[in-house]
């Protein structure tokens, strides 16, 4: 099996098999684009492994955090009655929500404090390329919009685009919704992580301005013990 190394992240001494699809800072505001090749194309599943490794190797903070995302979007899902493929393909988008981050500079993922401004347009990228690598693979181009727009808000003060209300597919929603509770359940270098209750009243406080108020009225629905038990990294699998 051949590897090719992404020049922008040698430091982190990672590999990527068959030059996977990625864009890259290359150090000066710019991207670096590498393409796979053609005749040598991994499964998803690989794909996805590989993807979810390199993240977690980057960014100390996400470790767990993408299968919290995924698992805990599959559960409020099952409440809205979604198909099973569906139910599926949600997990993947959970799982591959913050893959655009392989982009952002380690200085900026691991900040011990809040990002300045253009540190703040730097990450802001980040669902865009996710969204990008995501079209490489014709069986999970079904999810692109669900991460692309995972960071709109409702009141259409989001991004990458600005959508708000209806305009923002009702997964994304979800991913929103799921994302913010896990960030705010976990430790981050600059803050503790909040209990259970304060993260629901954050998302409570936030029904119609951040978030789609549907989808937050079926998370608050959701049993005590399956948010606390993500709350504490006891993911669940059912």
């Amino acid at each position: 099996m051949e590897f090719y190394r992404i020049k922008e992240i040698e430091k982190f001494n990672l590999e990527v098999t068959n030059a996977i699809f990625l864009d890259c800072f290359d150090g000066r505001y710019g991207y670096v684009r590498i393409i796979k090749k053609k005749d040598r194309l991994m499964d998803n599943a690989a794909i996805i492994s590989k993807l979810v490794r390199t993240i977690e190797i980057l960014d100390s903070c996400t470790k767990e955090h993408s299968l919290q995302v995924s698992m805990l979007a599959f559960e409020l899902g099952k409440f809205i009655a979604f198909s099973p493929h569906e139910l599926e393909m949600i997990k993947c988008a959970g799982l591959l929500h913050d893959i655009g981050k392989v982009a952002v500079p380690e200085k900026i993922l691991n900040k011990p404090a809040p990002l300045n401004e253009k540190e703040w347009m730097i990450m802001k990228r980040h669902p865009v390329i996710s969204a990008e690598i995501i079209m490489e693979s014709k069986e999970l181009r079904e999810i692109e919009p669900w991460i692309l727009y995972h960071h709109e808000r409702w009141d259409g003060k989001g991004y990458p685009e600005g959508r708000k209300g209806r305009e923002i597919p009702v997964v994304a929603m979800i991913l929103a919704v799921c994302d913010a509770y896990s960030a705010m359940t976990s430790d981050r270098p600059y803050r503790q992580a909040m209990s259970t209750e304060e993260a629901r009243n954050e998302i409570k406080n936030f029904r119609e301005k951040q978030f789609n108020p549907d989808v937050v009225d079926v998370f608050l629905s959701l049993p005590t013990e399956i948010l606390e038990g993500f709350a504490k990294n006891q993911v669940y699998s059912k």
